[in-house]
């Protein structure tokens, strides 16, 4: 912001129009290349406060210009605005610092990964998370690592699409930690830039209560239709919205006369019953479906497989 004729007046004035934080670095960087021009470089990045007031980022590349006798006499440089570049960073790190702050939030665990999935960051919560005792244990080392052996080729895979496509949803794979204790969890990733470069950013959930859920639901389900298919004397049917039959047990198979491979998935208008009388009985399911209450008792004239009345 100041006219060249300014500088040359008063050569320091350069010097004296950087914030005096960033004045010690800068002066430090020229007189190493200036003790030492064969083998220093001045690369700096520092501030400058303009009349304005207003503070531009500079990064300043400088060169010696050396005499017969290899000592630096002049310096050639170049003076870059990084002002914008800066704005970005700090934008970025604010993002960054929202996201962990989220994350932390939601009890959830925080990991960043280069593009080969090797540790970069990563909360207290992800180093519990793997059964690590300090981030240090998992620094540079990849997720393959602690990632169960029947998951790690699609963990290797997700990692790559996330890399190609910028995200990845609800990826659910299993960690093994030291003990040999099965860790699962849920994984949200994308790709962000940092001043690292594009690393992947990832959300890590522990869903071992979930999967547990989802077991033990999944063994009273099975439990349940054991006990419905081989109830001997009651006939019972499952059926969805539409009409279609779900569920058709032994004891319907030998009442109606039709087996559950011929029925299930198949509504009962043209087989089971007339046309007419499928209407009026989907009127009863979508009746039960929405209130709640058990279908009334009904009496119905049906059609076995062999085309007999009942």
């Amino acid at each position: 912001g100041r006219r060249v004729e300014e500088i040359y007046r008063n050569p320091r004035l350069w010097v004296e129009c950087i914030v005096e934080e960033d004045q010690g670095a800068v002066l430090k960087s020229l007189a190493a290349m200036m003790g030492d021009p064969a083998n220093c470089r001045m690369d700096v990045e520092y501030r400058v406060r303009r009349p304005d007031g207003s503070i531009t980022w500079v990064r300043d590349r400088g060169y010696p210009v050396v005499d017969d006798e290899g000592r630096a006499r002049q310096i050639v440089g170049l003076a870059e605005d990084i002002t914008e570049r800066k704005k970005a960073e700090s934008a970025l790190l604010r993002s960054e610092s929202a996201f962990r702050a989220l994350v932390e939030m939601t009890g959830n665990a925080y990991l960043v990964v280069d593009f080969e999935g090797r540790v970069e960051e990563a909360d207290d919560a992800y180093v519990a998370l793997v059964g690590a005792s300090s981030f240090e244990e998992i620094r540079g080392r990849s997720v393959t690592e602690w990632t169960a052996a029947h998951d790690l080729e699609r963990n290797a895979r997700e990692v790559e699409q996330c890399a190609r496509t910028g995200s990845v949803r609800g990826l659910e794979i299993d960690y093994v930690k030291p003990d040999g204790t099965i860790q699962p969890i849920e994984i949200n990733a994308a790709v962000v830039e940092t001043d690292r470069g594009a690393r992947i950013l990832s959300q890590c959930k522990d869903i071992s209560e979930r999967k547990h859920a989802e077991r033990a639901l999944q063994e009273v389900n099975e439990r349940l239709e054991a006990i419905l298919k081989n109830a001997p004397s009651v006939a019972i049917q499952g059926y969805e919205p539409d009409g279609r039959v779900a569920f058709w047990n032994g004891a319907s198979e030998t009442l109606y006369g039709w087996k559950a491979k011929d029925i299930v998935g198949k509504r009962l208008g043209g087989r089971l019953l007339t046309m007419e009388d499928e209407e009026e009985f989907l009127r009863i399911v979508e009746h039960a479906i929405r209130s709640g209450q058990p279908a009334p008792v009904r009496e119905r004239r049906t059609t076995s497989a062999r085309g007999d009345s009942r």
